[in-house]
């Protein structure tokens, strides 16, 4: 009976750990989206101004979770993301009181998140910015806790009354591994011992120990990834900007080079940016694809026109071969979105004054697009990590080109989804040949 009762309270501390934590990620990032609004409305006079009701939708729209408004000084909704004509209703008194003393407010009933912050125009209180989010895992992940410490609970019952005595130190084993990962020790091993279903759980907790660790190495991976993308042409942006403020240069041309190399910087970040929208909307939507029948000739004909200018740029020919007319049921956004990657990566990979060949054809259950460049080619040993986000074989050439590095990891994803392959060869100073295979038929 004791050992349950300290188990029950592992597991509960454990949950109300992982709440927490929850809340607070929710909350650092509410901040964050708050500070930058705010920043973005206080630069206006007026509040109830058409030109932050455009901040504000566009503000609702990256950040879909959110519920945005902005208050009057006495609380009425004057603009509300996503609503074109709002009702002029209060914000009710103990939200606000709540918001006020401790930051936020969490109603654990229809676990909905609220933060607020004042608007100050002119040095005078104008309004409120009120963000509401809703955090909709948080009930599945309490649920599934609590289905969880409920079937734990009935197996020890069951193992005290119809076994022995022998299991309660492997049960206090497993409680002690529980223990430790709810103090952030994620990856707990338990020794199994015995059979039947003392092992299953010892076996199925492994896993999932195994799995909690992998997604924390996996977002911490991501984190220190991302960042340092940002980091590196933010700190060019920061050098140029310097060298403008102290340097006195009577060339105008000069300051043309500077501003140019700085807007360079700032589309590269956007296109990370951009590149990472995609990526959490893949990871988002892992099994949501939009079937149509595309004509898949007409498809990389339009792609190669797009790509044509930036292949020009290098005098690089791009040579376009139908061997087979293809008519199958793809999401012709996304597969135009993989190619194009694809051809992208080819064209900043190739030597000047080179060939670039694409042939579409069938093969077997297959229609291949293959697209073959007289690059610099790919080492043998990075061939198996290419399509690994942020992974870059040659470092030092990728900054030079730019991109994000995630390029050929989100065309895997892509071609991955539609029951799709990659297959990729390459030959250093030879150059890379990529067939992107997609069933003809789908279903």
């Amino acid at each position: 009976m004791i050992a349950t009762l300290v188990f029950i309270g592992s597991m509960y501390y454990f949950v109300t750990d992982i709440e927490n934590k929850y809340k607070k990620e929710h909350l650092d990032v509410m901040e964050f989206q708050i500070d930058l609004l705010k920043k973005d409305i206080e630069t206006y006079e007026d509040i109830s101004s058409l030109e932050i009701k455009e901040k504000v939708d566009y503000y609702q729209d990256m950040y879909k979770s959110n519920s945005i408004k902005i208050l009057d000084s006495f609380r009425f909704v004057v603009i509300e993301g996503g609503v074109q004509e709002v009702q002029k209703t209060r914000i009710q008194e103990s939200i606000f009181r709540n918001t006020q003393e401790n930051g936020y407010m969490y109603n654990m009933y229809d676990n909905k998140i609220t933060k607020m912050a004042p608007i100050i125009l002119n040095g005078s209180l104008q309004g409120y910015i009120y963000m509401e989010n809703k955090l909709e895992n948080l009930y599945y992940i309490k649920l599934a806790f609590v289905l969880f410490l409920v079937l734990c609970i009935l197996f020890v019952l069951l193992v005290v009354f119809y076994i022995s005595k022998s299991v309660i130190y492997p049960v206090k084993k497993v409680n002690t591994a529980f223990e430790n990962i709810s103090k952030g020790s994620l990856y707990e091993k338990v020794k199994i011992e015995g059979g039947g279903e003392l092992s299953r759980l010892c076996s199925n907790f492994n896993v999932i120990s195994y799995k909690l660790s992998q997604i924390e190495h996996q977002r911490r991976e991501f984190v220190h990834n991302v960042s340092h993308e940002l980091k590196t042409p933010l700190s060019s942006i920061k050098l140029l900007i310097e060298s403008l403020k102290y340097g006195t240069y009577e060339d105008v041309n000069i300051y043309k080079e500077f501003f140019m190399d700085i807007y360079g910087e700032v589309d590269r970040i956007k296109q990370i940016i951009d590149d990472l929208m995609i990526v959490v909307n893949i990871d988002e939507n892992k099994s949501h694809i939009n079937l149509e029948l595309t004509y898949i000739n007409y498809l990389i004909e339009k792609l190669i026109s797009r790509m044509m200018l930036k292949a020009k740029e290098k005098n690089i020919s791009i040579i376009y071969k139908e061997i087979d007319n293809i008519q199958i049921k793809v999401d012709n956004i996304k597969i135009d979105r993989a190619i194009t990657n694809i051809l992208d990566n080819a064209i900043k990979y190739s030597n000047e004054n080179s060939n670039i060949y694409i042939y579409l054809y069938n093969e077997e259950k297959y229609a291949v697009i293959k697209v073959k460049d007289e690059g610099i080619g790919i080492p043998q040993e990075d061939i198996g990590r290419i399509f690994e986000r942020f992974y870059r074989v040659d470092k030092a050439r990728s900054r030079k080109t730019g991109g994000s590095g995630l390029g050929l990891f989100i065309a895997k994803e892509l071609i991955d989804l539609h029951g799709g392959d990659i297959v990729v060869e390459s030959k250093e100073k030879e150059g890379t040949t990529f067939y992107v295979k997609l069933p003809l038929d789908l279903n």
